[in-house]
């Protein structure tokens, strides 16, 4: 691995049950120790499908202030379920032009996750979407989605024992493998030019087919971030082919490892946590030499830099372009307004009560 490259980590997460301000702190020693300069934080409300925070727009946007100007945050979209089909539609366009106009660029859809998608109950492609996918793609904002999950994660004949435990066999009451998929080509069938990033390979390294038809559309990209099941088809597959894939779509392939902010359960552990993906992930991209993922032995494809430039770095740099301004004002108000139903010296209250203090100081900074 060539410590010399630094990367821009576009697959960032926080829901760890860590102080906002620990977090910054083991982030930053993440970063450095991972060549990690430039960041995504991604947003991942809880939709009630799992125990997600509240918090979690407000603290996306506390750790791009606290990280700026080398960060960036994407917003999660948030639910009232009691609003009519028409109203929603309108609540989601108001929160789309609401969170990138105080700072967010971009926004992240946890919704096509499929116990996401059972709970919400409604397709990704629905009419609830639409003025949000049309002002998005008329702003040129980009959307990243985790679409489905490994296929094999319907089929209880297939699907190893660890995955079962996790609550990982999709039975019938969860939306097919194949109907997900069709729905995030009916996203593309009616917004053509949308900026539409895929997480984990979109989980499509199975079919050539598909992966090459999600590729057709102009503004269509594939996030390299694990799991490895995904690495394991492309080599099991013929990895020949998925090389000349990558090294063909080099511009529109971004860096992401699902990084989090890891507790430091003994720095051993913490330490191994934190860089198994990125080392996998690097390891694949750049050695031609053998490695472990787990207990997965795996041999890299070793990419020349002009490639491993454009994935690590450039592609991201290319989208997201400077970051966008924060209204701290916004966050404050925000984070005020959460702090009336936190419970009394809960996490959630210190945490809100944190991104009041810091993000005035930062207000009074400048």
């Amino acid at each position: 691995m060539d410590n010399k490259l630094k990367v821009f980590e576009g697959h960032l997460h926080f829901t760890f049950k860590v102080p906002v301000r620990e977090s910054v702190e083991i982030f930053k020693q993440e970063f450095e120790e991972t060549g990690t300069d430039k960041y995504c934080f991604l947003s991942i409300p809880s939709h009630g499908a799992v125990g997600n925070d509240i918090l979690q727009n407000s603290k996306a946007l506390y750790y791009k202030a606290m990280f700026s100007p080398n960060a960036y945050a994407y917003a999660g979209l948030e639910y009232d379920y009691s609003l009519s089909e028409k109203d929603m539609q309108d609540d989601l366009l108001r929160q789309a032009k609401e969170y990138l106009s105080n700072g967010f660029d971009g926004f992240k859809m946890l919704e096509g996750m499929p116990k996401y998608r059972k709970f919400i109950n409604f397709p990704l492609d629905d009419a609830r979407y639409d003025k949000f996918y049309a002002y998005m793609e008329e702003q040129g904002k980009p959307i990243i989605m985790h679409l489905a999950h490994p296929r094999v994660f319907w089929d209880k004949e297939k699907l190893d024992e660890y995955w079962i435990n996790r609550g990982c066999l999709y039975d019938e009451s969860f939306p097919s493998f194949d109907h997900l998929i069709n729905e995030a080509f009916g996203i593309l069938k009616k917004f053509p030019n949308i900026n539409l990033t895929l997480a984990h390979w979109g989980f499509l390294v199975h079919n050539r087919e598909l992966m090459l038809k999600f590729m057709s559309y102009p503004n269509t990209r594939l996030d390299v971030t694990p799991g490895g099941e995904q690495y394991f088809e492309m080599i099991d597959d013929d990895i020949v082919w998925w090389k000349s894939f990558i090294e063909k779509y080099a511009d529109r392939i971004c860096y992401g490892t699902d990084l989090y902010q890891f507790e430091k359960n003994g720095v051993d552990n913490w330490k191994t946590a934190f860089h198994r993906r990125p080392d996998f992930v690097r390891n694949f991209f750049e050695t031609d030499t053998e490695h472990f993922y787990g207990n997965q032995k795996f041999k890299g494809i070793k990419l020349d830099q002009k490639y491993l430039k454009k994935i690590y770095r450039d592609n991201l740099l290319e989208l997201l372009g400077e970051p966008s301004k924060i209204n701290y004002q916004y966050v404050i108000d925000r984070a005020n307004e959460l702090l009336k139903n936190a419970t009394k010296e809960s996490l959630d209250e210190y945490d809100l009560k944190c991104i009041i203090w810091d993000i005035t100081d930062i207000m009074q900074a400048k």
